[in-house]
């Protein structure tokens, strides 16, 4: 229960809507500035919009208690969280998850494959996982209804750069990207479309009223070489329009004025035949018609560019540089070109489908150095499926990035010029080893925020500005009971009801059982992240998980302290079952 609705002031709550206004107006305006304003910083204002003492209050008026085991685990038998508790208490010891991928290696050498996939299966797989295929999905999915929770469906393949098998001497190469990488994309989105329709198939059984979702990774529909090469292009484009601007002798403004793109244009690339068509393109990115006499006259900025600059646009824009430059040095060739667009129609097939089905559809973050690619492909899917007032495509923003205040910002600001409605996903974060190793082997900034301070602090304000939207939909995916008690407060704050469908909370399967189980209680729109497939096929997405996750399980003191307190209370049942009185972070 809300706790605006059982004796939180009224004088207190006005108080706080209006700070918390104040800040989201703020964060929206310093991510992405007004055509007169200086432009956004690369790093975000550290400062953390978390009130403890608003969301204490709202705590104490709720009935909402995170750490009510009897509620968490009543559906999960004595093994299952004796298992529980051994695999959280095994996956905090950091040396031993370090060498995990090493071990599986070794134990497939000593053991075999068969013995070491079946303690894999009835240990980690078990905790962390859902089913071998979507027939086991199915069972699983309806337990969790009981205790008010939902599924998101996700085929747990994964997918990085990797490095090609050396060319056999005098051999001639034909094609860069092998037919074999997009008969595996195709069978991938056959996978993914076996996944919504299981994910549509169990809602309907159900009858539940929680909408259904099922996540993909766009690794898996495109080779990742290709995505890399679609980053860096689309990357360069923005660096050109920044390099349009800095060469103006005014100071850096975020916009050009028609004058001013003239004398850009003229500088970049060679006259057309017809001066016209310097203006009709500058209109066409603009997205709209040439007007005379328009106040304020209007300005070409950030937004505008990066939605029109599509592979035909830029492939005419390096046609008609002057000079061989940055752009022309990473655009795509025609063999790229043909593959992008069928990426782009796997995507379209898969959010088609679950448009269709009524199933919202996830797509997961991925390293940085794909994310641009993933980006662009996302947003053509949101301007067509998310244009009637239904969250069909969700995007996921990593909170750890020190960019994520200004990407969420654009993005927001697009749909409301676009028309078309907003949904995120905030996550902290899942590649900080490998991204932090790649900045420093190439050079280049660290893009994670200094500490962990800075992360939470990303997270609130982004989260702040989500609820704050009216027509925007958010999820909640984090294992920080500290976070979704903040969303709890601030949902209060917003009067935002617990089933309005607007917010959403996710955590993994095997992790914060104790958040998402009492959510599910109260009527909060719980999910469970269900990972599938085989033994074999998950293993990569286990190690990684637990590797990166390494200093979070470590960290988990007060869920294992959860567990071991239920599993007591069950073997001597004389025992007080008496909720802890402390509200400290999983």
């Amino acid at each position: 229960m809300l706790a605006s609705r059982t004796g939180v002031s009224q004088l207190s709550r006005w108080t706080h809507l209006q700070r918390s206004l104040a800040t989201a107006t703020r964060a929206t305006q310093q991510a992405l500035p007004p055509a007169t304003s200086p432009p956004p910083p690369t790093t975000a204002t550290p400062s953390d919009i978390y009130d403890p003492k608003f969301v204490n209050e709202v705590a104490e008026n709720s009935d909402l208690n995170f750490n009510d085991t009897g509620l968490a685990f009543k559906n999960k038998t004595t093994f299952d969280l004796i298992r529980a508790y051994a695999v959280l208490r095994i996956c905090g010891i950091e040396p031993l998850v370090a060498r995990s991928e090493k071990l599986i290696g070794l134990s497939y050498s000593v053991l075999g494959k068969t013995i070491t996939n079946f303690v894999v299966r009835h240990t980690f797989f078990k905790q962390f996982c859902a089913a071998e295929d979507e027939a086991g999905l199915i069972p699983l999915m309806k337990r969790l209804e009981k205790g008010g929770v939902s599924g998101i469906l996700d085929y747990a393949v994964e997918a990085d750069l990797t490095t090609h098998r050396e060319e056999r001497e005098n051999e001639v190469k034909v094609r860069v990207y092998e037919y074999e990488g997009e008969l595996a994309c195709d069978h991938a989105t056959e996978v993914f479309e076996s996944c919504i329709r299981t994910a549509a198939t169990v809602s309907q059984q159900k009858g539940t009223r929680s909408r259904p979702f099922a996540a993909i990774k766009v690794t898996a529909l495109g080779n990742p070489k290709l995505l890399k090469r679609m980053s860096e292009m689309i990357v360069e484009t923005r660096r050109l329009f920044q390099r349009m601007e800095d060469d103006l002798e005014r100071p850096t403004i975020g916009s050009l004025s028609l004058e001013e793109w003239r004398l850009a244009y003229s500088k970049y690339f060679v006259d057309p035949e017809d001066p016209a068509m310097v203006d009709e393109l500058f209109y066409y990115v603009l997205g709209r018609e040439p007007s005379s006499g328009e106040e304020p006259p209007p300005r070409l900025d950030i937004v505008d560019w990066s939605r029109s600059m599509n592979i035909d646009v830029i492939s005419k824009l390096v046609d008609s540089c002057k000079t061989r430059g940055p752009l022309a040095e990473v655009a795509l060739t025609e063999e790229e070109v043909e593959l992008s667009r069928a990426l782009f129609g796997r995507l379209d097939r898969l959010a088609k489908l679950a448009k269709e089905q009524g199933v919202s559809l996830m797509v997961d973050a991925e390293q940085t150095y794909f994310q641009p690619c993933i980006d662009a492909n996302v947003l053509m899917l949101q301007r067509h499926y998310n244009m009637d007032g239904t969250a069909t495509i969700y995007n996921t923003y990593q909170c750890y990035l020190k960019s994520t205040d200004e990407r969420l910002s654009q993005d927001l600001d697009r749909s409301k010029r676009e028309g078309w409605k907003l949904a995120a996903k905030l996550v902290r974060g899942a590649y900080m080893v490998a991204e932090r190793k790649l900045a420093s082997e190439n050079g280049y900034p660290d893009p994670i925020h200094d500490n962990i301070e800075d992360t939470h602090a990303c997270y609130h304000r982004n989260l702040d500005v989500m609820l704050a939207d009216a027509d925007a939909e958010v999820m909640v995916a984090s294992h920080n009971q500290q976070t979704c008690e903040f969303t709890v407060a601030q949902m209060s704050a917003y009067n935002i009801e617990p089933d309005s469908g607007k917010v959403h909370f996710g955590q993994l399967r095997g992790m914060s059982d104790h958040l998402t189980y009492n959510l599910g209680a109260h009527n909060y729109s719980a999910y469970k992240y269900l990972p599938y497939g085989q033994v074999h096929e998950v293993l990569p997405y286990l190690i990684r998980r637990a590797q990166e996750n390494s200093g979070l399980m470590a960290g988990a003191v007060h869920e294992r302290g959860l567990l071991l307190k239920e599993i007591t209370q069950r073997i001597n049942p004389f025992a007080n079952r008496v909720s802890a009185s402390s509200n400290s972070t999983a």
